[in-house]
């Protein structure tokens, strides 16, 4: 953070919040590995970001197409962690491989000293932030070097921690270096000499590693974050804890980084990926907001046009639904559902399908469990045991009616209960329902769409199978109307179907023609008004198709930095696109 901005990566994807305002974001997609450090420039202009194959990026933030001023190979490993002096003129990184630490101009990638190799990648890098400079590098093995500079060499080692050093800073005043580390300690520092002062009370310590510190703006105070899953604040002169928050019990409640807005605001990031914001650096009661997200990823997503929240599943297990604060707003609130205990709800691995209507919100994972609930209270009420797992869900009008498809067979329950269970040896992949819930669809991995009519006793009439495609069917989705089916699969076509009320007539209407993807179709979407049908697939693009013309009205390559899992219309010209890394675009598409 440099006090007004939040970065982080996700994925391939370099995030940046207001820190004051987390529910605003930017997203910058240009790295070809998961990213793994990021820092924002002083002056808010540029950002410098690394990946796990240790390539760092500097380029234009303020700019809307974010020019590249430098791009260069750092370390054979993963980037760790990236620093820029108060000047904005260097850049310090630390890493995994080669001499674990860089410090070099920030547009021409030029040296700017002799950094000492550490035995161990470095874990924390921090420029004191006014003359005269010093450079502090906190380690995996322990030590923290400390330079004079520029140029920056000859370093004094700092050998007081007895286990890896995970973070460094100076104070914003540059009159104290604190160094936090997996031995539960920090340690106090005169930021010019490097004269160590002391170290926080042994009393008050983290009862586990301490994985991040942040200095309040005036530079008195001290956030600090650790696997005990507690934050700490502490008086700097004395030495000594002010405060300390739990912030729950579960793994997952680690606090594994901290940052301190220099309009007062803290803000933590836990384990399992939430947000935890405390405006005016006060950690004594609750967070003020949390902004949650699931982790390792967006595996499937749903719009809800009556609550207008768009739920998504994720490869952690957990199921997000997101909605804007207000009408028009781009700012959004988000809550990962919990059980009716109000206690965290996930299923046993990646979320294999959700679907959302009027209000309800259900989704599928490898526990072989259909959970139940609302997508507005963000509460699962009850749980359906499928006996397989969910490759597919669909919600129609009939309401308490859920369609599921399992490897094995395709199931209709309400109220939880089966109503009817069709075996299915050609092993189903995804399932589309028509708005009435009387034609069913199911793609099969023997490259067809079975199609079922749905009776008012919801038991289902095998109706055939449409002719084989080129490759195994990936999705399917009824136009508004419930007469026209769209397709997405293995072999990279989109195609349409015209379909009778009762299913007599199933025929082909777009064919062996809309083959822009370059791979798997993994999701397909009409728009409300049924003018337009968008798709994604594994070649992260987006294309927008209108079947009247039967053309393509708009392709949108690298829509994002890896495969895309979900599209869903909010309106006729508003789309959300979802990707494997756990990123989730809005759209004006304007066609």
């Amino acid at each position: 953070s440099d006090g007004r901005s939040l970065l982080y990566g996700s994925g391939r994807h370099v995030i940046v919040r207001e820190a004051a305002n987390p529910s605003r974001a930017m997203v910058y997609g240009e790295h070809t590995k998961e990213v793994t450090a990021a820092a924002m420039s002083h002056n808010n202009n540029y950002v410098a970001s690394g990946d796990a194959h240790g390539n760092i990026r500097v380029w234009a933030f303020n700019h809307p197409e974010h020019i590249i001023k430098l791009e260069m190979p750092a370390f054979p490993g993963a980037v760790e962690s990236i620093a820029w002096d108060s000047e904005n003129k260097r850049i310090a990184a630390g890493g995994a491989g080669g001499t674990f630490a860089k410090v070099f101009s920030w547009d021409s990638g030029s040296a700017l000293g002799e950094i000492v190799p550490h035995e161990k990648a470095v874990l924390s890098v921090a420029f004191k932030p006014n003359r005269p400079f010093r450079l502090a590098l906190g380690s995996e093995d322990a030590a923290v070097t400390f330079y004079e500079g520029p140029p920056f060499k000859n370093p004094k080692t700092l050998r007081d921690h007895s286990s890896f050093c995970n973070a460094v800073a100076f104070s914003p005043d540059g009159s104290v270096l604190v160094t936090a580390g997996s031995d539960k300690k920090i340690y106090v520092y005169d930021a010019a000499s490097g004269e160590k002062q002391g170290k926080m009370k042994v009393a008050d310590k983290h009862d586990g590693s301490v994985y991040g510190v942040a200095f309040s703006a005036d530079g008195g105070k001290l956030v600090s974050c650790g696997g005990d899953k507690a934050l700490k604040l502490w008086d700097v002169a004395g030495k000594k804890a002010d405060a300390t928050r739990a912030m729950g019990t579960d793994v997952n409640d680690q606090q594994v980084a901290v940052v301190w807005g220099k309009d007062g605001t803290i803000v933590s990031l836990s384990l399992r990926g939430d947000l935890n914001v405390f405006a005016g650096g006060d950690i004594s009661g609750e967070p003020t907001a949390v902004v949650t997200g699931g982790q390792g990823g967006i595996t499937s997503a749903a719009w809800d046009a009556a609550s207008r929240r768009l739920l998504t599943g994720w490869k952690d297990g957990s199921v997000v639904t997101s909605g804007a604060v207000k009408e028009g707003s781009d700012e959004f609130d988000q809550r990962r559902l919990s059980g009716p205990d109000g206690k965290e709800l996930r299923h046993a691995g990646a979320v294999s399908a959700v679907a959302a209507r009027d209000g309800v919100a259900v989704s599928g994972g490898p526990d072989n469990t259909i959970n139940v609930g609302d997508d507005v209270s963000a509460v699962f009420s009850s749980a359906i045991g499928a006996g397989a797992r969910p490759r597919g869900l669909a919600l129609s009008s009939r309401a308490g009616v859920v369609f599921a498809a399992t490897s094995g067979a395709v199931h209709v329950y309400e109220g939880g209960a089966l109503k009817s269970d069709v075996a299915a040896a050609w092993e189903p992949t995804c399932i589309a329902v028509s708005d009435d819930g009387t034609r069913v669809a199911v793609g099969g991995a023997d490259n067809k769409v079975h199609f079922f009519l749905c009776g008012d006793d919801l038991q289902l009439t095998d109706k055939g199978a449409s002719p084989a495609h080129s490759g195994a069917l990936a999705c399917a989705a009824f136009s508004p109307d419930g007469l026209s089916l769209a397709t997405g699969d293995s072999a990279r076509e989109v195609r349409v179907y015209s379909v009778s009320a009762d299913l007599a007539t199933v025929t082909p209407t777009i064919k062996s023609i809309w083959t822009n993807h370059t791979s798997v179709v993994n999701a397909v979407a009409w728009s409300p008004d049924g003018s337009k049908i968008a798709s994604g697939g594994t070649d992260c693009m987006v294309v927008v198709w209108d079947p009247a013309t039967k053309k393509p009205s708009r392709k949108i390559e690298r829509a994002h930095a890896t495969t895309i899992t979900a599209v869903a219309w909010e309106d006729d010209e508003t789309l959300w696109s979802c990707d494997g890394h756990g990123v989730a675009r809005r759209r004006n598409i304007g066609v």
